[in-house]
C-alpha cells in the first residue's frame, strides 16, 4: 500500500506514484468514502494507525541507517530482511529484484554493491551465486556489526545510506 497519509491532507491531486516491478491488481477507492469509513468504524480507523505508525517507525529506521551505517552493513541488514523462515540461524534466499534496484533501494552503486556481497563472502558470513545467497548464520552475520550500529533484524525497511564501503 501507499499513499494512506495523503488521504488525511485534504488535497485535491495527491502527489504520488508507484511502479510495479510485477504484475499487479490495483484497487483504487473514493478518499471521501474512505473518510466516511473511518469515521463510522473506530475500529478499522485504529488499525490504519497502527499500520501507519508501523510504516512511520521503518522510515525512521532508515532515516537512522542513513547516517550510521555503511554500505556492507547496510546490505547485512537487507539480507536478513529478506529471510522468511527465522526458525533456524542459517538461511538461503533469492534476490527477487535485479541488484542494480537493490543497490539503489540501499543509495549505493551497483559496483558498491558488489564490492559489499565480495566482503561479506570473503568473511564467510555469505555464500553467493548469481541470484542466490546463502548465510550460514544469520546471528554470526549480526554480530559482525555488534560494536557498530547492529542492524535490526526485526524490521524489513529498505535501509538507505550514503556510498561508502
Amino acid at each position: 500500500t501507499f499513499a494512506e497519509a495523503i488521504m488525511f491532507m485534504q488535497r485535491s491531486v495527491f502527489p504520488v506514484c508507484a511502479e510495479a516491478l510485477e504484475p499487479v491488481k490495483l484497487i483504487g477507492f473514493s478518499n471521501r468514502l474512505m473518510l466516511r469509513h473511518l469515521e463510522q468504524n473506530p475500529q478499522t480507523c485504529l488499525h490504519l494507525l497502527g499500520h501507519m505508525s508501523v510504516r512511520l517507525h521503518q522510515r525512521l529506521d532508515e532515516l537512522e541507517n542513513l547516517t550510521l551505517q555503511n554500505a556492507t552493513q547496510r546490505l547485512a541488514l537487507y539480507l536478513v530482511g529478506q529471510v522468511r523462515d527465522r526458525g533456524t540461524d542459517s538461511a538461503e534466499i533469492e534476490l527477487v529484484l535485479p541488484k542494480s534496484l537493490i543497490a539503489a533501494r540501499l543509495s549505493i552503486k551497483p559496483e558498491t554493491f558488489s564490492r559489499a556481497i565480495a566482503n561479506l563472502r570473503d568473511r564467510g558470513l555469505i555464500d553467493s551465486r548469481a541470484r542466490q545467497i546463502s548465510i550460514p548464520s544469520i546471528q554470526s552475520l549480526l554480530n559482525e556489526f555488534a560494536e557498530g550500529q547492529a542492524p535490526n533484524p526485526e524490521h524489513k525497511a529498505g535501509v538507505i545510506a550514503s556510498d561508502s564501503p
